[in-house]
């Protein structure tokens, strides 16, 4: 094992104390993370080490992994938080039938929130020890900062490796017909700059600055210049203006595109309380929306934007209902 990282595996749920159980799941995900060696940049991380730490406990649905590396410095360690839940006796076969123990709700501002599916295993041991490695997996593809430096797998920059991460997505995002006001990227993010200071863009030669992005929207700088980074998964995005107000739709998830077209007839965000808020001062009006994966002028999309004025406020909204869920971002 490397002496860079550990997995520990603790229970919050008393039903789950058996040892045997959680020893050998403690021994496959520590073999598991060897498979890491290589692809995760540990040598940033110095004399210090990194802590993956899954906690099986009550969350309201989710697997959660805690967005920000918890630093502790006298034993020069970080640790990266990983909630599990538990499956009851309604949800699986397999669950457990005492759900006492604590109840850690969880929230899209501070934790990547993953679906569990319990129906895909037959035992509670391959539930936890599969689902632990879909969370550390995700959790080194977001990234952690540590020390300054941002802990996750390393990046192929060139676009058969974007081409290759769409591909493994359940579902390819614009795969309708009629969707041609969507666009979407091959798996990079979009950004947001001033059109006289895009062509400052140089593609892969700037990713990295991006990298260290984990909000839906992220603010950065650029040689003195704000360029906004639209975070998290890649995402099929419409732009719509509706009341003065420039709305960014990105789509999570939705069962056809018409179902998201008849939302958007309506006002979806009044009312709505914010999960991010952004604020912006610009030296213009007139912005750029653009793949971050190419230099500017090779960029295959752009979506021109003009505000109002050169200062602005986004907030960031989740829409989910029912089957459709909907990242909006409002620049007013």
């Amino acid at each position: 094992m490397n002496n860079q990282y550990a997995v520990l595996i603790s229970s919050e749920i008393p039903e789950l104390g058996e040892l045997d159980l959680l020893r050998s799941i403690y021994r496959e995900l520590n073999g598991y993370m060897e498979d890491y060696n290589n692809q995760i940049n540990l040598d940033d991380l110095g004399d210090w080490k990194l802590l993956i730490q899954i906690n099986l406990r009550n969350t309201n649905g989710g697997i959660g992994i805690f967005k920000r590396a918890k630093r502790f410095p006298s034993n020069k360690e970080f640790e990266i938080s990983i909630s599990i839940p538990v499956p009851n006796l309604e949800e699986a076969r397999y669950g457990i039938s005492d759900m006492t123990g604590i109840y850690i709700p969880l929230n899209i501002k501070n934790f990547y929130i993953l679906s569990p599916c319990f129906s895909k295993y037959d035992n509670l041991y391959h539930y936890i020890l599969e689902s632990a490695k879909q969370a550390i997996d995700a959790a080194f593809t977001y990234g952690f900062t540590c020390n300054g430096k941002r802990i996750k797998k390393k990046r192929v920059y060139n676009k058969q490796h974007y081409r290759l991460n769409k591909a493994e997505r359940c579902k390819p995002l614009i795969a309708e017909k009629n969707m041609n006001n969507w666009i979407e990227t091959s798996g990079s993010p979009f950004v947001i700059v001033e059109q006289q200071y895009a062509h400052q863009w140089k593609g892969q030669e700037n990713y990295n600055a991006i990298c260290s992005v984990t909000d839906y929207l992220g603010k950065i700088y650029i040689d003195n210049h704000v360029l906004l980074v639209m975070g998290d998964e890649p995402m099929a995005t419409r732009i719509v203006n509706k009341d003065g107000a420039i709305l960014i739709i990105r789509w999570k998830y939705a069962p056809d595109y018409l179902t998201v077209e008849k939302l958007l007839e309506n006002d979806i965000v009044t009312g709505a309380e914010p999960i991010e808020e952004v604020e912006v001062k610009w030296d213009s009006t007139e912005l750029v929306l653009f793949d971050s994966l190419s230099p500017y002028c090779e960029a295959s999309v752009k979506v021109f934007l003009s505000l109002q004025k050169t200062s602005c406020i986004i907030k960031t909204y989740l829409y989910q209902k029912d089957e459709v869920s909907l990242i909006i971002h409002s620049i007013q």
